[in-house]
């Protein structure tokens, strides 16, 4: 039902096609990616019309676009990445792990990179117990943000 209310929303004209809140940050260029959580917690979902590509928010029960709060906790960084393959690599490999995980813009020297994250974890026990099965899975370098 969400997929197809994101392509109704896609194709029903310049009207109803035009995102009154876009994505905060565009998302990663990836075609298996069918929907993006923006930094403000909006979430999207793609529809592949053709040879466009619109990222069509989605909405709630009320005709609202469904954002919601930060939930509290903390991330873990996994990564810094140049390109989006790479980040959407990571992402692919803690989901594997059945972390939830995120990609956010980043911009570190005048480029803009993308940040992998996971969480967030509430409580200490829960990061400790993270970050342990990330290092052991091949995310050697994941730290506790702030």
């Amino acid at each position: 039902m969400l997929r197809y209310l994101a392509l109704m929303l896609a194709m029903s004209g310049p009207a109803m096609a035009a995102t009154p809140n876009p994505p905060a940050e565009p998302p990663p260029d990836d075609p298996a990616l069918r929907s993006f959580t923006d930094s403000r917690g909006c979430v999207f979902l793609r529809a592949d019309h053709g040879e466009r590509v619109i990222w069509a928010p989605l909405l709630r029960p009320d005709g609202q676009q469904r954002c919601e709060e930060p939930q509290p906790g903390r991330l873990v960084q996994v990564g810094v990445y140049v390109d989006d393959e790479n980040a959407m690599i990571a992402v692919t490999r803690l989901q594997a792990l059945r972390l939830p995980a995120e990609i956010g813009p980043i911009q570190l020297r005048g480029q803009m990179m993308r940040v992998v994250t996971a969480g967030p974890f509430s409580g200490e026990e829960d990061l400790r117990a993270a970050l342990r099965l990330l290092r052991r899975n091949g995310f050697a370098d994941a730290f506790p943000q702030p």
